[in-house]
C-alpha cells in the first residue's frame, strides 16, 4: 500500500467517508468529483435587502494525492420545495494537496432562493 505524508489509501478513503457524513449532518452539500476533490460545505449567503443578490458560499478541499486544477461547481438555487430556480457555475483555478479553497457564485433572480444546492465535477 502506497502511504503519501503517513496517511494510506485506507485512510483516505476513511477521512472521505467522515467528511461525506460530516456534510450531510451539517447540513452542507457534501459532493465528490471524480478528481478527488471533495466539496466540504456550502452556505447560502441571504442579504437582509430583499434587492441583493443571494450567494452560494462554498469550501472545497483537495483530498488527491496530487494539485488539481480547473475544478468546475454547479451550484442550483432552489426554491422551498427543491424545484431549481437557476443553475450558476464557478470555476476554481488549483487547489493544492490538503489546502482549501473558498469560493462563491452569485443568483440574481427572482424569486428569492430558498436554498442551494453545489457538486464539483
Amino acid at each position: 500500500m502506497r502511504e503519501e505524508c503517513g496517511v494510506s489509501k485506507v485512510m483516505t478513503k476513511a477521512l472521505l467517508s467522515v467528511m461525506l457524513l460530516a456534510g450531510a449532518v451539517t447540513g452542507g452539500a457534501a459532493s465528490p468529483a471524480a478528481d478527488g476533490t471533495i466539496l466540504v460545505e456550502t452556505e447560502l449567503a441571504v442579504p437582509s435587502d430583499s434587492h441583493e443578490p443571494q450567494r452560494a458560499l462554498m469550501v472545497l478541499r483537495n483530498l488527491a494525492l496530487d494539485r488539481i486544477r480547473d475544478v468546475i461547481v454547479l451550484c442550483d438555487f432552489t426554491r422551498p420545495d427543491g424545484s431549481v430556480l437557476e443553475t450558476t457555475t464557478v470555476s476554481v483555478g488549483a487547489i493544492p494537496v490538503g489546502e482549501e479553497v473558498r469560493a462563491k457564485t452569485t443568483y440574481y433572480g427572482w424569486p428569492r432562493a430558498a436554498g442551494v444546492r453545489c457538486r464539483a465535477s
